[in-house]
This record gives C-alpha cells, structure tokens and sequence, in this order.
C-alpha cells in the first residue's frame, strides 16, 4: 500500500494497493475502522506472459479529524484452489487540521463587563 499515515483534513488522498503475480486476479477492499469504504476505485488487472495477474487499486479517500489513530487498511482477497487468500496492508492515520487563534473581544457589552474569547478552530480548504 502506498498512502502516507500523516494526512492534512480536507485534502484528498489517493490510496493505491497492488498484489503482483498472482492467480485468479484479487478483489480489493478498502477498511477504516473496521468499515468498508470502498467506493470510485479503478482496479487495474494486467495478465502477463505465465498467466498470473497484477492487481493495482486506486482511491479516492477525504480526511477527516474524525478519522485520526484509526486503521486504514488494504485488503486483497483471491480464491487459490477453492480457498480464501487474504493479503492486506494497514496505517494508522495521523489527521492533522491547521490550526487559526481568533480573539473575541465583546468589552462593548452594555453591562460593563470586559470579555474576551480565546477559540481554537480548525480551518478545512475548500476544494
């Protein structure tokens, strides 16, 4: 699997996935926390000269704070004389977010009293 654990929100990633040599060609499933995601893939299956096949996923993932420290995983399934064989690879995600300071300062209230609000937020970029 190709795909940096360190992530920035709102910034799209593409994950690719590939299992070489192999016979019959694999079914792909992408896992984020443990829930399927896959979704807008293009699986990629090329036959060479001794008949095995190479099996190259791409997708399309969106980050989200939501999803730091969770596992993201690739996960390839082909049927090898009527039986299962899983191959996967897995990160841990570390979403970051850019943090901005914005200062509140309501000391026009009419009851006299000085407030000020410090507020830490996340910016997430429009695409």
């Amino acid at each position: 699997m190709t795909a940096s654990a360190e992530m920035t929100e709102g910034v799209y990633q593409t994950l690719t996935c590939a299992a070489g040599n192999g016979y019959p060609e694999a079914t792909v499933e992408w896992l984020l926390g443990g829930i399927d995601i896959t979704s807008a893939q293009t699986l990629n299956i090329l036959n060479n000269n001794q008949m095995k096949y190479t099996t190259i996923n791409q997708q399309r993932y969106l980050p989200r704070r939501a999803d730091n420290n969770k596992v993201l995983a690739c996960v390839m399934t082909r049927m090898a004389l009527g039986e299962p064989v899983v191959m996967n690879a897995s990160i841990v995600l570390d979403v970051k977010c850019e943090l901005y300071h914005l200062n509140l300062d309501f000391s026009m209230i009419p009851s006299g009293k000085v407030l000020n609000h410090h507020i830490l937020f996340c910016i997430v970029p429009i695409l």
